[in-house]
């Protein structure tokens, strides 16, 4: 505003809140009001704080607030940053809509009530509340309060408050609610999650966007549509209504608030659903995208049989990648949406690498006939909170319940109401990392917190069945930040934390006491691991000692335990050098011991347990002789086809006849009766146990043998077959028998093993051998052998069976080979060596010679004779080098750039017969012309195959990873960068080379050259088109030898035969029968004048 004294030349800040007229305005400072004339107020970049509508006279001085008060209020209120506030702006969509009301809840203790206004700024309507600490007021709102209409609407609602609360909003007596958002935190960008309505023509999703106190212009852009805007006025509403309004993106230039649902739907949607009694209303207020995070937990609602419905929504212009539990990977652009349908229990931890919207629906009444549908924002693990106030809201016939969710080892501590929480029900997530609390409560005013300020997130929900079911749900609070700022922690602080809290559990002394908690802690810590190093594995290996010899059988440390293991086999899935990486001695081996002493201390226990994670599985069993006649104990696990799901097991006692294994079974265990005979014998004449019929027997599977690290396995060797790896081939599967040593058993009846091993295309296996694990080899460190075990039949099918006299941890051992021929070997490399001499030859003498170096179409060619040159080099030598992995990588991008430089240069040459012969005018005059044509072509040909190789490697440097060879793995990157520019690059110079080829022959060029002169033409386009052609066909033999495994051999030899066939072609053709090249050399060895012409065209 224009300074008010005269002569101050500095404008002052000020705010308006009126407009009286055409020209004027009321505007508010700190001195005071004043009207002013638009020329004297200029606008500033800054976000006008929220000015309070005026109010009835009566009521006004009760909410008359000193400016000092005022900045206090907001300090805390922003210091706080949580879903409690002073100011909300919203509306409420008519959904239907009819008595609508919010609860309001004081969430900080003062002396004084907070006196709280709900008004709506455009009717005359306030109401002033005086809502105290200990109690939850109800504000009823008239039924005018809803807005139906599409388009601009002024039924906005503002509240305000004298100190710190939260606003719950509900649309009528029954009807879904939301969690208001206090006007501080929203924002400008919004993605929308709401749901399909129901067909009936008078059923809509809808969109409720509200502005604050300033004109505001907003722009839509629904998913797959081209966007548009609207403008809205102080404390006015554009209401959206149509189809499913999901992935829609808004944007304004002030903040809104928004909200978004339905007016009637049924969950999952089903088409052509003409029953009305199973849908209900939706209604959520959505927060803005600065709001939003990356790792979620979504757990069921207790008492709905039918599981529940989960979306996913996009928010970021980046391609965003989740990872859904077992789900596996998705990937979304923004307003892309992800529906997941769970049908059971299950909770869902969802992580990505950019912000996402997630929003859990509860399913409609036709799924269970319990409750109905419901809608409810999920909180990201970043605004989880630590100590909230909230209110369940209290609704005829009615059943409430309260979903926490959090970290499984902070869960003990956890207080409801002052109270622990211990007899709740809770599910764990998978990788065990997250629990979810659930339990039924009443209406009323509640407390959730924890005395170490763990953080949790809170779902309140409650629904009635019957013909009027209806059902809400909303969240209890939040914490807000903007999780935008905040950013991804790097990696290299994210490893240090992680090193330093394993140090940290390291130097704890475990006891009776603290075990659960230590072992919680070191399952969640792992979980959340990318990558365990050598040391990592040392600190993870005694922790896990100090944890099992405790010997508490409980199922929360048990379960926590073999979740740390499964997650060391997990990430140890993907690298490459896994023996390299797990070389602390002993290690491995002390994991495995742990592992085994807490199914021990679980055996101790009556019944029985089974545990199934991703990589591990552990059953413990109890039999006697009675329970298996004259059958077997029969362990089964079952290959799901997907690493990325658990490996269905099962025990079963069978007992009649010898038991066949399932086909599809990966591995079956079968312990005959006479060996729990003989353990009852031996158990008794030791322990006297003369009662005790029974023994405990505990099976152990891992699904590869990353605790097992063989030094025999280590290096790779030669056969007549060619080369190939020794590795271990199955599962490997651990049974025991509790407090007895088995070993030496009859021949009469052996431990039997069914072992079904899995091959690659093309792949051939020899030299089966049954191992088992021996503890003593290797100087204590451990190794395979076949001692007391014998291979009884296999299979072409991969079935193994073996009998082993004893019982410890067994596997099967395989050389496992791809078919070559060694002279195939030997021909490849003398080949490939003849094509560098030839190269090497040939380039020397262009070089060499002024005259062979000075047209561009030379120049070209040596580039490409210099890119294939150090394209074999490269491939002679480090082709097979994958005992190194960082050289291995290496030379696979060595390899990758210059194969795309080679085929690079070779679409130059094309371009530039394009040019000579195609592009040419009624003469044969070329009438194209590029300036600094080779410096273009070299930007070209050696840079951008830099650039796709440098954003291969930062996307993905696996690719790059390869234990066969060192190129380039066979994935999208090889295929999109490799496979498909040499693919464009062939078609394009077949294409130049006939339209060329035409040219020669019935084009322009012929009328104006001699006969003689269009021979040689022909003949340089020629050479130069055999030698694309050769080179093409190599890499493309190359290729389908990498890919058609079963026919290998065959493609191998092509390969052979033209890879040996370029560098000899190129000398030939462009040397020893080139005119020009023959008078040079010629001249090298004579006296006569080396100043020569060439004449050639091309090459």
């Amino acid at each position: 505003m224009k300074p008010l004294v005269r002569g101050n030349r500095t404008w002052e800040k000020a705010v308006v809140s009126e407009r009286l007229d055409e020209r004027s305005y009321l505007v508010e400072t700190e001195k005071g009001s004043y009207r002013r004339n638009r020329v004297h107020l200029r606008k500033s970049q800054e976000n006008p704080p929220l000015v309070m509508p005026k109010l009835p006279l009566k009521r006004k001085r009760l909410l008359m607030i000193t400016k000092q008060q005022r900045q206090r209020q907001t300090t805390h209120c922003d210091a706080d940053a949580h879903t409690q506030g002073q100011e909300f702006v919203f509306s409420i969509p008519d959904t239907p809509c009819y008595s609508p009301y919010i609860l309001l809840t004081s969430t900080h203790a003062t002396s004084k009530d907070a006196l709280v206004n709900v008004s709506i700024p455009a009717f005359d309507f306030s109401k002033l509340y005086a809502v105290g600490i200990t109690g939850v007021v109800k504000a009823t709102l008239p039924n005018s309060t809803c807005v139906h209409a599409s388009g601009v609407n002024n039924q906005t609602i503002y509240v305000h408050s004298t100190s710190p609360i939260s606003v719950h909003v509900f649309s009528y007596n029954g009807g879904d609610g939301f969690l208001a958002i206090p006007t501080g935190r929203l924002g400008l960008t919004y993605y929308i999650a709401a749901y399909q309505s129901h067909e009936y023509e008078f059923w809509f999703s809808f969109i409720a966007i509200s502005s604050l106190n300033i004109t505001t212009k907003i722009e839509i852009t629904p998913r797959h549509e081209s966007s548009y805007n609207v403008t809205i006025g102080p404390y006015e509403t554009y209401l959206v209504r149509g189809n499913d309004p999901t992935g829609t993106r808004l944007h304004a230039d002030h903040p809104i608030s928004v909200v978004a649902g339905s007016e009637c739907s049924h969950i999952p949607f089903q088409q052509h659903h003409t029953d009305t009694n199973v849908c209900d209303q939706l209604l959520e207020q959505l927060p803005p995208v600065e709001e939003l995070g990356r790792t979620y937990f979504v757990g069921p609602f207790k008492g709905r049989n039918s599981g529940y419905v989960c979306r996913i929504i996009g928010v970021s212009d980046i391609p965003t990648n989740i990872q859904i539990s077992n789900r596996g990977v998705v990937q979304l652009n923004s307003g892309d949406m992800h529906e997941i349908n769970v049908a059971d229990n299950t909770l869902l931890r969802i992580v990505s690498d950019q912000p996402v919207l997630v929003m859990q629906y509860m399913k409609s009444y036709h799924t269970d006939y319990i409750g109905d549908s419901s809608m409810v924002l999920v909180t990201s693990v970043d605004q989880f909170s630590t100590n909230i106030s909230f209110p369940v809201a209290e609704i005829s016939k009615f059943t409430y319940y309260i979903n926490v969710a959090i970290d499984c080892m902070r869960k003990s501590n956890l207080f409801f109401d002052g109270e622990t929480m211990e007899d709740w029900e809770f599910l764990r997530s998978a990788d065990g990392s997250m629990c979810l609390l659930r339990s039924q409560t009443t209406p009323g005013l509640h407390s959730l917190g924890h005395p170490e300020n763990a953080q949790f997130y809170a779902t309140v929900y409650g629904y009635r069945p019957g013909s009027q079911a209806t059902a809400y749900a909303y969240p209890a609070g939040f914490h807000l930040h903007n999780v935008l700022d905040k950013g991804p922690a790097s990696i290299e602080d994210t490893a240090k934390d992680f090193d330093d809290e394993l140090e940290r559990l390291k130097h704890i002394i475990v006891t009776s006491d603290n075990v659960e908690n230590v072992a919680n802690d070191l399952a969640l810590l792992i979980a959340m691991a990318n990558e365990l190093d050598d040391q990592n594995l040392k600190n993870i290996s005694e922790i896990l000692t100090s944890i099992t010899a405790i010997n508490d059988p409980s199922s929360e440390v048990t379960h926590s335990v073999v979740i740390t293991v499964d997650n060391i086999l997990n990430s140890y899935v993907e690298t490459e050098d896994s023996s390299s990486d797990l070389s602390v001695p002993n290690a491995p081996n002390q994991v495995h011991r742990a592992l085994e002493r807490q199914i021990t201390a679980v055996q101790s226990q009556p019944g029985n347990t089974t545990i199934e994670a991703k990589h591990v599985s552990i059953h413990a069993v109890k039999a006697s002789p009675d329970s298996i006649g004259n059958g077997k104990i029969v362990f089964e696990a079952v290959a799901t086809g997907d690493v990325t799901t658990p490996i269905k097991t099962s025990v079963r006692l069978s007992t009649g006849e010898p038991h066949k294994p399932e086909t599809e079974a990966a591995i079956s265990f079968q312990l005959p009766r006479e060996i729990i005979d003989d353990a009852i014998e031996e158990d008794m004449k030791n322990n006297n146990n003369i009662g005790n019929q029974t023994v405990a027997v505990s099976f152990l599977l891992y699904q590869n043998a990353t605790l097992f690290p063989s030094t025999i396995l280590e290096n790779e060797t030669k056969n007549a077959h060619g080369s190939y790896l020794r590795v271990v081939a199955s599962h490997i599967i651990s049974a025991t028998i509790e407090g007895i040593s088995v070993s030496e058993l009859s021949p009469a009846y052996p431990v039997e093993l069914y072992f079904n091993i899995d091959k690659e295309p093309g792949e051939k296996i020899d030299n089966i051998q049954c191992v088992y694990w021996d503890i003593t080899a290797s100087n204590g460190l451990g190794d395979w052998s076949d001692t007391g075990c014998q291979l009884q039949n296999s299979s072409t099918g991969g079935q193994v069976i073996c009998h082993c006299n004893h019982l410890t941890s067994f596997a099967v051992l395989t050389d496992r080979f791809q078919e070559s021929f060694y002279g195939l070997d030997v021909f490849s490399k003398f080949g490939c060596g003849i094509s560098i001499a030839c190269l090497v030859v040939t380039l020397f003498i262009y070089l060499s010679s002024r005259n062979l170096r000075m047209k561009l179409p030379q120049r070209i060619f040596i580039s490409f004779c210099s890119s294939l040159l150090s394209l074999y080099i490269v491939f002679i030598i480090g082709i097979e080098r994958t005992k190194s992995s960082t050289g291995c990588v290496i030379v696979s991008v060595l390899l990758h750039y210059f194969t795309l430089t080679t085929t690079l240069w070779m679409g130059v040459e094309g371009f530039l017969y394009y040019m000579n012969f195609i592009k040419v005018d009624a003469i044969g005059r070329a009438t194209m012309h590029i300036s600094k044509m080779m410096l273009k072509a070299s930007i070209m040909a050696w840079g951008v195959p830099a650039a796709i190789v440098l954003v291969v490697g930062i996307a993905d440097i696996n690719q790059y990873r390869n234990t066969e060879h060192c190129f380039i793995r066979i994935d999208y990157a090889f295929y999109f960068t490799h496979v498909l520019l040499l693919g464009l690059t062939l078609v394009y110079n077949v294409y130049v080379f006939v339209r060329v080829m035409y040219q020669l022959t019935y084009g322009r060029i012929p009328s104006s050259a001699n006969q003689s002169k269009r021979e040689e033409m022909k003949k340089s386009v020629i050479r130069a088109f055999m030698l694309i052609c050769l080179l093409g066909l190599t890499w493309i033999f190359g290729l389908f030898s990498l890919i058609h495994q079963d026919a290998a051999v065959v493609f191998q030899i092509l390969f052979c035969i033209c890879s040996s066939l370029q560098g000899s072609v190129i000398f030939v053709m462009y040397c020893v029968i080139n005119e020009d090249v023959k008078i040079i050399v010629k001249s090298w060895f004579s006296c006569q004048d080396r100043t020569i012409t060439v004449q050639a065209p091309g090459f």
